[in-house]
């Protein structure tokens, strides 16, 4: 629990020293009021917006049925600075996944599309050796970074995702 709480709190110093860079270029001569984290975390937890409303009608099995059910949208849940790294962060585990450094990485070809996974490997159709798909239990696979794992948490903490969808 320490490790997260120090992860948390790092990603938070460098979030925070980034919007503090972006503020300063902004405008140089305004003195700026600095909150403090818990005041600022509060904050970014009051302007998470949620939307649940969608609606899109269809007929499944000869009935109408709203297909968007269960859909939600949040919004403000991250940052500028935050989602920069964020994106930052996924450009180079794709450039890793290219570059083949990585160990479980599914891309179907011409899709344009590409997945990596992380803990566990799951093989999604039989592979050439035979593997049938599932997850691949002997293969050694890349832990799930730690910048993954504090956005997962403050997600929960802000009831966007139920705590059933953590990934263990």
């Amino acid at each position: 629990m320490l490790m997260h709480h120090a992860i948390d709190v790092t990603l938070e110093d460098k979030l925070s020293k980034e919007e503090d860079q972006e503020d300063a270029c902004r405008d140089a001569s305004r003195e700026k009021y600095k909150f403090s984290r818990e005041h600022r975390k509060l904050i970014q937890v009051m302007n998470v917006k949620s939307k649940r409303d969608f609606l899109c009608l269809e007929k499944v099995n000869g009935e109408m049925v709203n297909i968007l059910e269960g859909l939600d949208l949040h919004t403000n849940v991250f940052n500028a600075a935050e989602q920069k790294t964020i994106v930052d962060k996924v450009c180079e585990l794709q450039e890793k996944a290219r570059k083949g450094e990585l160990k479980c990485v599914f891309a179907p070809k011409g899709k344009g599309r590409s997945a990596i996974q992380f803990d566990c490997c799951f093989n999604y159709r039989t592979s050439k050796a035979g593997n049938p798909a599932g997850i691949l239990r002997h293969e050694t696979v890349d832990p799930l970074p730690s910048l993954f794992k504090v956005i997962i948490r403050r997600l929960v903490e802000w009831h966007v995702l139920p705590p059933t969808c953590v990934p263990d």
